[in-house]
């Protein structure tokens, strides 16, 4: 879903950093499928080869620089050039030069690729804006993450601001009574840093749903800016994870996937109630979409006492930023 975004020429400039970026969805690439995503004003061409394996490179050819996402092939692991059909394997060697008998040996023969990783129905690719290694992995906790899920939904968001805003929007417990209509606020139990990792609590007893008062509670880690999860206890019987992926494509504009399932409990109405449940927190979502739709991003905010803790998020993003320099250094 696209809201169209505000003239966004006067965002600050937050530098980029470290982390497993969203793509596309697993989903969306199927067998024999090229596509294009753009991280942090970068291309990245994305490819399934058709035994399933999923690649990510440099878009553009090394032989007259003609980009692969636009006409490029699937041939069995290999990806063929659109302009002259020059062949590279799934490890981004040339291997064929149709037109000729031989093929050209020396460095600049093979694509560049990027780390990439599938998890949970979403394709991710490392970015570093030094081009560095991958620094961790994007493993979600299995505290988290495990149980007897439902099949996913899935929908993608084009949002005006910054990833560690994304991080900042469940700790930001003033935000809930307004655009959420909880008529309590949340208490943060939790809101811990270890390196990579931010892991948030919040609790509340309100009328969510607004029949009756229910708990709530939301447990979430976010492994680097740009993917996290997030397990949804709403009272004894339904609960619900949110699997997400936020994509810094340009300054100030951010790509995120929600992917949401519910813990089948075999109980028919019990289902019936999660399923309305993941739809309910579908649209819900979209109150905060408006809203980055048209705001900007304060780079040192006037908070209230009770905003929740937003400068410990940023501080740990800052950090990632930093980190990003010690190790280029």
């Amino acid at each position: 879903m696209m809201i169209p975004l505000t003239d966004i020429t006067d965002q600050p400039l937050l530098p980029p950093m470290q982390s497993w970026y969203h793509v596309t969805t697993s989903r969306q690439l199927k067998k024999g499928q090229i596509t294009t995503a753009t991280i942090c004003n970068k291309e990245v061409v994305v490819y399934r080869t058709e035994s399933g394996n999923v690649r990510a490179i440099d878009p553009h050819c090394p032989h007259l620089g003609a980009h692969f996402g636009h006409g490029g092939k699937i041939k069995g692991e290999n990806i063929e050039c659109p302009f002259h059909a020059w062949t590279f394997n799934d490890e981004g060697k040339l291997i064929d030069v149709p037109y000729s008998d031989t093929t050209p040996t020396s460095t600049r023969a093979c694509l560049t690729q990027w780390h990439v990783r599938e998890k949970h129905g979403l394709i991710l690719v490392w970015f570093h804006p030094k081009g560095l290694e991958p620094s961790f992995e994007p493993d979600l906790p299995q505290d988290l993450i495990e149980g007897n899920w439902s099949k996913h939904t899935e929908n993608t968001y084009q949002i005006e601001g910054y990833v560690q805003e994304l991080v900042e929007n469940l700790i930001d417990v003033g935000h809930f009574p307004k655009i959420h209509q909880y008529d309590k606020l949340p208490e943060v139990k939790e809101a811990s840093v270890k390196d990579h990792i931010f892991r948030a609590h919040i609790h509340t007893v309100a009328n969510r749903l607004r029949f009756f008062e229910i708990e709530t509670s939301f447990i979430a880690e976010f492994v680097g800016c740009g993917f996290s999860a997030a397990r949804v206890r709403i009272g004894k019987h339904w609960q619900l994870l949110v699997i997400a992926g936020s994509t810094p494509k340009r300054t100030g504009e951010v790509h995120t996937t929600f992917t949401i399932r519910y813990l089948k409990t075999g109980n028919w109405f019990h289902d019936m109630i999660s399923r309305y449940l993941t739809r309910f927190f579908e649209d819900d979502f979209l109150n905060d979409v408006n809203i980055w739709a048209n705001k900007t991003y304060v780079e040192n905010p006037l908070l209230s006492k009770d905003d929740g803790p937003i400068h410990k998020v940023r501080k740990w993003a800052k950090n990632l930023e930093q980190s990003d320099r010690q190790q280029a250094a």
